[in-house]
């Protein structure tokens, strides 16, 4: 089965020490590890501090070769933010879930669990076996999260949608209040020209 797998860690060095390890041995009879990204969150900007692609093809074809880098993108940007800041925000707009009390997105979720002074693996994984990585992360103080990648993909694929439509909207909007400054000011020379005459 493919899942994202989320590592919290605490401490920025284990989690150094994870991607580390994963990327020297990214796959074993239990596990794969087709992506890996290291990401952290200060001062509540999250930033990609290392990527690695192993090469190891998924078996669901459908998964993007670039899903971590995505969603890695789409958690440090406007969208990860709103849902980051604040619960129940975007549920049900990034993906249709029903009742938003029910069970926030994968997307929400995985925002909330890489909180300011976390540093975080994310990893796309081929798994017949969770406890494979589970049973090196854990000694690392990690605290691990699964997702279902195509899942997963298919809220990201949605939340970069609504991230193109919300920066054509902004840019539709600030074009629109420069016309509406422009005309004002026209109309305010015009009127002193007028009044000068």
């Amino acid at each position: 089965m493919e899942n994202i797998v989320l590592a919290a860690f605490q401490e920025e060095s284990l989690a150094y020490q994870a991607f580390s390890k994963i990327k020297n041995t990214p796959s074993s009879e239990k596990c794969a590890i087709s992506q890996l990204a290291l990401l952290q969150k200060q001062g509540g900007k999250l930033s990609a501090k290392e990527y690695y692609d192993s090469g190891i093809q998924t078996e669901d074809d459908t998964l993007t070769g670039g899903l971590v880098g995505a969603l890695a993108g789409i958690l440090g940007g406007p969208v990860g933010m709103l849902l980051g800041a604040s619960m129940g925000m975007f549920i049900g707009a990034v993906m249709d879930l029903g009742d938003a009390g029910k069970e926030a997105s994968y997307l929400e979720e995985a925002a909330l669990k890489i909180t300011d002074g976390t540093t975080a693996l994310v990893a796309l994984a081929i798994e017949t076996d969770e406890t494979a990585l589970d049973e090196e992360l854990k000694p690392l103080n990690a605290s691990i999260t699964r997702f279902e990648a195509a899942v997963m993909q298919e809220e990201v694929e949605e939340a970069i949608r609504m991230q193109d439509e919300l920066a054509t909207q902004v840019r539709r909007e600030i074009r629109q209040e420069k016309t509406e400054a422009r005309r004002a000011r026209i109309a305010e020379l015009k009127a002193k020209a007028r009044s000068r005459v």
